[in-house]
């Protein structure tokens, strides 16, 4: 007799039921590290002092525009445990270098940066950690200018 598999909880869905967040909108994202390891940086002053793996972080960051021709990336900063973006999904469309599909989803450009960030760490850091990233990522929609003005801010001032 075989023994049974461990049940394990059931994980949730954390995105907004019935909301297409492959149309245009602005996002304001936050993706962790793997249990929360320091590993981009140290803030040192009130700046943020990169790691060799948090400027790969904001490299691949900086080039998704090159695979979704609609994404247009507002502010970012590495922070040494997490990262904020904000970026807003156009409704027109263009030809990136290789782009994606044009209806990906946030989900999957999501997934793409961290692929792409920690193939490229892993590919000149032989020491890194196996996980980078933690499962998931939090979003918010951002619904008006305001909106937009405060976390702007929140993202450029976070490291101080």
């Amino acid at each position: 007799m075989r023994p049974s598999a461990p049940i394990l909880p059931r994980r949730s869905n954390l995105r907004l039921k019935n909301f297409d967040d492959s149309t245009a909108a602005l996002y304001f994202l936050t993706i962790c590290t793997s249990q929360r390891k320091t590993m981009l940086g140290a803030v040192c002053d009130g700046n943020l002092r990169p790691s060799a793996m948090g400027s790969i972080v904001s490299e691949c960051w900086v080039e998704l525009p090159y695979h979704y021709a609609r994404l247009e990336l507002v502010a970012f900063v590495v922070m040494p445990n997490h990262v904020h973006g904000l970026s807003a999904r156009r409704d027109s469309e263009g030809a990136g270098l290789r782009p994606a599909p044009t209806t990906a989803t946030l989900a999957e450009i999501v997934g793409v940066f961290k692929s792409f960030s920690s193939r490229r760490i892993h590919a000149t850091n032989v020491s890194a950690p196996k996980k980078i990233w933690r499962r998931g990522f939090y979003d918010h929609v951002v619904r008006n200018h305001d909106e937009c003005e405060r976390i702007k801010r929140y993202i450029l001032q976070n490291p101080a």
